[in-house]
């Protein structure tokens, strides 16, 4: 059927949801769903920022003493004590080292690659450079650990505001429509599939108050209505390409 036709059929008959009948601006909350997906989005980010400042505290921490000990550190001999192997898939390689200061002992531990810990094994020592007012601390000369750039954490940080502000923006773009949005029948003209093939799209007309035919499509669904099925949109008045399948996912009046 021609769904021009259908729906000037369907529309002496039809009736909006209750809950869209009342004047606009409509009062919308958050589904359940909603709630859901802005709390994840606030956690992300919160927990993204604070573990990134802690990450950022640590890293500017081992900078400093990074160079502290490249540039004020001794040198001494570390003598290899073990090595070993751990995981599968990657393999790590491990060394373990004693070095002496002043007569007293001090173990370290280091992962390298595979030819580097072969070379270690070969020669059965390294040089060590330690900080003489505690030298505990040190590093194993050439085989130090990658210090990522500061500027990364600050990327991170990015990123996680950047994914909080498309979660708020999908509810905020839902909550608008069904605010301001005016409601409409539309008939089912085909069913897609995803890229993967494992959900539906369904898609779908309705007429605008001026009665232009416009498109719209749903997102991945299981359980899709069949062609030629009558559907509850919303629509925004001054932008009909912005529609939804009513009811929403996100967000609903206030009456319901």
């Amino acid at each position: 059927m021609d769904p021009r036709v259908h729906l000037d059929q369907i529309k002496q008959s039809w009736q909006p949801p209750k809950e869209l009948e009342c004047a606009r601006p409509r009062e919308v909350g958050l589904t359940l769903a909603g709630k859901t997906i802005a709390g994840m989005a606030i956690t992300t980010l919160l927990g993204g920022l604070i573990g990134g400042l802690i990450l950022f505290v640590n890293a500017s921490r081992d900078n400093e003493m990074r160079g502290r000990i490249l540039n004020s550190g001794l040198d001494v001999r570390g003598e290899i004590s073990r090595c070993w192997t751990s995981g599968s898939d990657p393999v790590r390689y491990w060394v373990e080292y004693v070095y002496q200061v002043e007569g007293q002992a001090h173990l370290g531990r280091l992962s390298t690659k595979r030819n580097s810990w072969m070379d270690l094994q070969r020669t059965g020592s390294l040089k060590i450079r330690y900080l003489p007012e505690d030298p505990q601390r040190h590093l194993a000369v050439g085989y130090e650990p990658d210090v990522p750039p500061l500027v990364v954490f600050a990327l991170v940080a990015g990123v996680l505001i950047l994914v909080e502000g498309l979660f708020m923006r999908i509810i905020t773009m839902q909550r608008r429509l069904l605010a301001e949005g005016r409601p409409a029948p539309a008939m089912v003209t085909k069913i897609g599939r995803t890229a993967d093939h494992g959900k539906k799209i369904v898609h779908y007309v309705f007429k605008d108050l001026g009665g232009r035919l416009i498109d719209g499509k749903s997102g991945p669904q299981r359980n899709p209505p069949a062609i030629g099925s009558i559907l509850n949109v919303i629509y925004e008045p001054d932008n009909e390409k912005h529609n939804r399948i009513y009811p929403l996912a996100l967000v609903k009046t206030k009456m319901d």
